[in-house]
């Protein structure tokens, strides 16, 4: 249920917008015609047009705040994963890095880099985003 927050979040704010994007013509085309059926209803047609884009425009500005906490979300868990998905690791682990010239692992206190494709990361990433390979450990 709870797996994928941040997707959902996600879509539940494009759902949200859409929502209040269709129910704002749909009332402003409503206003519409009950002005154009009566006589003098020039304030129905305006109020039909303001309902129409305005109601639109504040329906999608709306959802940026909880797509963007969405995003949040996605991104903090991407960022946990990397990081070797421990909430309780209190200490700093010792870090490896590639000898260039030797192909050996050497030890480094802040960076390491993946023996699998190169990539150089600091001491806190546990995994290899390019090619998913686990931090070496000592």
């Amino acid at each position: 249920m709870f797996d994928n927050i941040g997707k959902k979040i996600k879509g539940f704010a494009k759902l949200v917008c859409w929502i209040g994007i269709i129910a704002s013509c749909i009332l402003g085309l409503v206003l519409l015609i009950v002005g154009a059926n009566m006589y003098a209803g020039e304030m129905f047609i305006l109020m039909g047009l303001c309902v129409a884009a305005i109601g639109s425009l504040l329906s999608w500005l709306g959802s940026f705040m909880t797509y963007g906490f969405g995003e949040l979300i996605d991104k903090t868990a991407g960022i946990y994963m990397l990081m070797g998905g421990k909430e309780d690791e209190k200490t700093v682990p010792q870090q490896t890095s590639l000898d260039e010239t030797s192909n050996v692992v050497r030890k480094s206190v802040d960076s390491w880099i993946c023996p699998n494709c190169g990539r150089k990361y600091e001491f806190w990433v546990k995994k290899c985003v390019q090619c998913g390979t686990d931090r070496p450990e000592l």
